[in-house]
C-alpha cells in the first residue's frame, strides 16, 4: 500500500519547517545492575534513522497536557513501533538537533497507516557519534 504522507514528509518539512525531519530513534533493550555502584545501567539496540517530523510541543500546551514547565518537550511522528515509561522499566530513545529525547508518551494518531506520534522530553546533549541505520 502506497503511504503518500511518508512520500511527502521530507518536502513538507524542508519548505514548511526548513528541517529535513530526520531524527534517529532507539529502543530500550534491558537493563543490568552494575556490580561494582550497584546502579541499574539501561541497555539500548542501535541507532535506526526515521523520516518522519519533529515539532516542538507549545508552551501553551503544557497546562492541558500536564507536562512540567522547567522541561522542554518535542513531538515526533514516524512509522515505527515507539514504546514510552509504562511500557517498560526505561523510555525509548530521540536523537534529534544533538540532543537525546526520552519518550514519555505514544499517542494515538494514525496507527491504521503505521504512523506513531509520540512526545519526548529533552534529556542531555548528546556528543557521541551516531551511525544510524535505515529504518
Amino acid at each position: 500500500m502506497l503511504n503518500i504522507n511518508e512520500l511527502a514528509l521530507p518536502v513538507i518539512n524542508t519548505v514548511v519547517n526548513g528541517d529535513s525531519g530526520i531524527f534517529a530513534f532507539r529502543y530500550f533493550v534491558k537493563q543490568e545492575q552494575n556490580e561494582e555502584t550497584g546502579f541499574f545501567v539501561p541497555e539500548y539496540g542501535p541507532w535506526y534513522g526515521i523520516i518522519g517530523n519533529v515539532q516542538y510541543v507549545k508552551r501553551d500546551m503544557y497546562q492541558d497536557l500536564g507536562l512540567d514547565f522547567t522541561k522542554v518537550y518535542i513531538n515526533a511522528w514516524g512509522s515505527v513501533d515507539i514504546h514510552a515509561n509504562a511500557m517498560q522499566n526505561q523510555p525509548d530513545q530521540l536523537f534529534w538537533r544533538g540532543w537525546l529525547w526520552n519518550v514519555t508518551s505514544v499517542n494515538e494518531w494514525n496507527l491504521a497507516n503505521g504512523w506513531v506520534n509520540v512526545t519526548a522530553v529533552k534529556d542531555k546533549r548528546y556528543s557521541e557519534g551516531i551511525e544510524a541505520n535505515q529504518r
